[in-house]
């Protein structure tokens, strides 16, 4: 399935603009906020294919933002994005469960190849949702 909107969450206004711009060129609806706070806002009018946020935040701590999306959003991606790197944080966000965890300044190459990833697992979950509803819809029309 395609990716359409996602959502950048980074307190740094140029970090933010540079990865919401190729995004764009990219093909999607990208919009930047710059604090969790904005970032909660926004999720509460709108909704999103996508979240990518930064580790280290001005007013929070991304992980623990990205722990609380999981919670009310399960089904949705999220990516991580970090200028410090650290063995404990990739950690905690492989647990998280998020779909990639991105070192800054954010190789586009590298970002390209991971949302058409993203894409194609969606693409698969989806044609397995479908096929196992075929297959209960023939089992209950067949018994």
């Amino acid at each position: 399935m395609k990716l359409e909107r996602i959502l950048v969450l980074d307190d740094e206004s140029s970090v933010r603009g540079v990865l919401t711009d190729l995004l764009n060129e990219l093909g999607y609806a990208a919009l930047g906020v710059p604090s969790i706070g904005q970032a909660r806002l926004i999720l509460k009018q709108d909704s999103f294919d996508l979240i990518i946020s930064d580790v280290h935040l001005k007013d929070g701590n991304g992980l623990e933002f990205l722990q609380e999306i999981r919670n009310g959003m399960p089904g949705l991606p999220l990516m991580v994005m970090t200028g410090f790197g650290t063995l404990d944080s990739a950690v905690q966000a492989l647990r998280l469960g998020v779909f990639d965890y991105l070192i800054k300044p954010v190789d586009q190459g590298r970002l390209s190849v991971a949302l058409e990833r993203l894409e194609e697992r969606r693409q698969l979950e989806a044609e397995n949702s479908y096929l196992r509803q075929e297959i209960v819809e023939k089992a209950g029309t067949e018994w």
